[in-house]
């Protein structure tokens, strides 16, 4: 073998050697590229980098997501104005909403996990935690001012390759004291079936769990309304009503709807 061609193999190992090996710089840490994994936790992910393990940190002005700016002074994602800021497991939201976008990197049915809770619970009038599929709410919760357990976000679905995960916290109506603990956690599991019942998915909310309360009249349909003390959904005369488990029509029909994506296998 010639001394030219050993020093050719000599370099290629060499390449190969560096590229296999992590390389840390004063900002970013980047790994060689491996198969997708599926366990995808906020803080553990957390970068420099918008796009990095498939996360964006973004605000929200009620018609566009817009991408923070890291600011690496402070270590942290910064909105256009002073207070809306992500950390690695912190959000704070102003005027604008915060949120923590994932985008899926290959199908399947994953499940949403992790606790959400107030971070400063001095002041304020607490925040509204939501989660978005796309533009379909699934997920949401009021968080008071002063709550440092919180609730628990828990959630399952199926994504396709490029659907996006948005978790998101609005500061209601002021935003003192806003700073809000959230460390979301992605997890594939593919062997888990999905199943959806009215009674388990029932909610104050129109499309969370992918349920939805209504009348009908002819062609047309009407949400509801929610009586929160009476924990059920109304029409628009008095014994039009949905609740978890029952439900009662009148001069419009009394309508339950699902709306999700099914996939139908046949032999």
């Amino acid at each position: 073998m010639t001394k030219h061609v050993k020093k050719y193999l000599f370099a290629i190992v060499l390449f190969i050697a560096m590229i296999s090996v992590t390389i840390v710089t004063d900002r970013v840490t980047w790994s060689a590229a491996s198969a997708e994994k599926n366990v995808y936790r906020a803080s553990t992910d957390y970068s420099t980098i918008q796009g990095d393990n498939h996360w964006y940190y973004q605000e929200w002005d009620g018609s566009t997501y817009t991408n923070l700016k890291w600011d690496n002074s402070k270590k942290l994602w910064q909105g256009k104005n002073k207070h809306p800021t992500i950390a690695a497991n912190v959000h704070h939201p102003d005027k604008v909403d915060i949120v923590r976008k994932w985008v899926a990197p290959k199908p399947g049915i994953v499940h949403i996990s992790g606790q959400v809770a107030k971070s400063n619970p001095t002041c304020g009038d607490g925040v509204k935690a939501i989660i978005r599929k796309n533009n379909n709410l699934v997920w949401s919760s009021t968080i008071g001012f002063d709550d440092t357990v919180g609730v628990s976000a828990n959630y399952t679905t199926n994504v396709s390759t490029g659907e996006a995960l948005y978790f998101i916290v609005n500061q209601q109506q002021e935003n003192s004291c806003d700073g809000t603990f959230w460390d979301p956690t992605i997890t594939y599991d593919d062997k888990k079936l999905l199943k959806y019942t009215a009674s388990e998915g029932f909610s104050s909310i129109q499309g969370q769990n992918n349920w939805y309360y209504e009348e009908q009249d002819k062609d047309k349909f009407y949400p509801m309304t929610w009586i929160k003390k009476e924990n059920l959904w109304r029409g628009s005369t008095e014994f039009s009503m949905i609740t978890a488990d029952w439900q009662h029509p009148e001069a419009r029909d009394s309508i339950r709807t699902w709306a999700g994506r099914l996939q139908v296998l046949c032999k």
